[in-house]
């Protein structure tokens, strides 16, 4: 009889320790999602693209670069000839820009 008290015990314990590390899991992953929110929203507020589409972008780049024969599948392959090729003339520069630029002056201690 004893152990079968144990036994029921052990098991409420058990189950309370489950529900506990549950709601510990359930707690992060809100925190998670409302600091990526709040990120994107003050991003957004700041007028710049939040952090989120700048690191997926980065990824989908980095994915096109190293995608089999260069690119993905289905994708429009880039049929270039010589005509698309633009030659630019070089204009030479005068002298006033060959000086250094001024430098601040040094810090004082």
């Amino acid at each position: 009889m004893l152990t079968l008290i144990f036994q029921f015990f052990a098991w409420v314990l058990r189950l309370i320790f489950s529900l506990m590390g549950l709601a510990f899991v359930l707690g992060l992953i809100v925190v998670f999602l409302l600091a990526l929110i709040g990120g994107a929203l003050l991003s957004l507020l700041r007028g710049q693209k939040p952090e989120v589409a700048v690191v997926w972008q980065r990824y989908q780049n980095m994915a096109r670069a190293r995608a089999p024969f260069g690119r993905w599948p289905g994708q429009a392959q880039n049929q270039g000839n010589a005509a698309d090729i633009v030659d630019v003339q070089a204009k030479e520069i005068g002298a006033s820009s060959q000086q250094p630029p001024e430098q601040l002056p040094p810090k004082k201690p």
